[in-house]
């Protein structure tokens, strides 16, 4: 698969225990109620690029806002993931199709509830096609 670096939102970021961290990369659609979504659908992926290597919950959120500096609003949520389900490279921690109705910016944010002291490293990005019939695992 060809990635496009302007459609990512994580490239192996890590992500540390008990702490919520927004993804390296805003997404800017370059309109305002760019509404992308709508029609063909783009994905939203977020899958473990590195093992958790504890114990706990992780929860990845899609966030978007009108302007660049301003309040982000969460638009979807996955549910609370046990990091004991997400044990190997490759693991979906979300895979949605990017909502029909959102603001310019778009952000995920990552919150890892570990029972312990532990990280992990995600990649997440927008992709065209059905992530499922790429998946390497």
């Amino acid at each position: 698969m060809l990635m496009d670096y302007n459609a990512q939102f994580s490239d192996a970021q890590t992500v540390t225990a008990t702490a919520s961290v927004a993804a390296t990369n805003i997404l800017d659609t370059e309109v305002a109620d760019s509404n992308v979504g709508s029609g063909t659908p783009i994905w939203v992926v977020c899958r473990v690029s590195t093992v958790f290597n504890g114990s706990g919950t992780v929860l990845v959120t899609l966030q978007d806002c009108a302007t660049s500096g301003g309040t982000y609003v969460s638009r979807l949520a996955t549910a609370t993931l046990s990091l004991l389900e997400t044990d190997a490279v490759g693991d979906d921690l979300l895979v949605v199709p990017l909502p029909s109705e959102h603001q310019r910016y778009l952000k995920l944010l990552y919150t890892n509830t570990h029972g312990s002291a532990a990280t992990g490293a995600v990649d997440a990005y927008l992709c065209l096609n059905d992530p499922h019939a790429l998946k390497t695992k």
